[in-house]
């Protein structure tokens, strides 16, 4: 958030009250504000990215949720969760996620965290066409190598870029 839109926000929590565009009267206000960020504070305050006075008129009540990679035991049930909302929102009958394929996911660090999980979950819905996800579907499917030209070559079209990535899929 700039830090003028930073300096807004503390007058409001602090005046409780905001003013319309345009209005001549401010209009008293009751509110509880939950904040939420994916950043160090400490770092944005040093680095003069985040005011450190809205940070402590915010930081009332602090709730530290731990990465998906530090509490893997709930990664079944998160699964198991996107699983339903998924192959409802898709109509695909997926049932289930195999015990194998829970093991992996529950040795993969999710750097994406639980973002990452709904992700996989919503490929492996639409990829599978069986009752069930086994681990040999887990792993996305390999990017395509970037194809650069070399020192004298001329510049390929993207039609000539398209068959020769494929070409190089289709190639394994």
């Amino acid at each position: 958030m700039p830090l003028d839109v930073q300096a807004k926000l503390l007058r409001v929590l602090q005046e409780r009250e905001v003013m319309r565009m345009g209005a001549s009267r401010a209009i008293p206000i009751d509110v509880r504000v939950i904040a939420a960020s994916n950043r160090g504070m400490p770092d944005l305050i040093a680095k003069r990215q985040f005011r450190d006075d809205l940070y402590y008129r915010l930081n009332v009540l602090s709730i530290t949720i731990p990465a998906l990679r530090d509490r893997a035991e709930y990664i079944p049930a998160l699964a198991n969760h996107f699983l339903k909302r998924y192959s409802t929102a898709l109509g695909k009958p997926v049932f289930r996620i195999s015990e194998q394929a829970f093991v992996e996911m529950k040795a993969y660090p999710w750097p994406g965290d639980i973002r990452e999980l709904e992700n996989t979950i919503e490929r492996l819905v639409n990829l599978t066409d069986e009752g069930e996800i086994r681990s040999s579907e887990l792993m996305p499917a390999p990017v395509a190598p970037v194809l650069r030209p070399r020192k004298g070559e001329p510049i390929k079209t993207l039609c000539e870029h398209e068959r020769e990535i494929i070409a190089a899929i289709l190639a394994g």
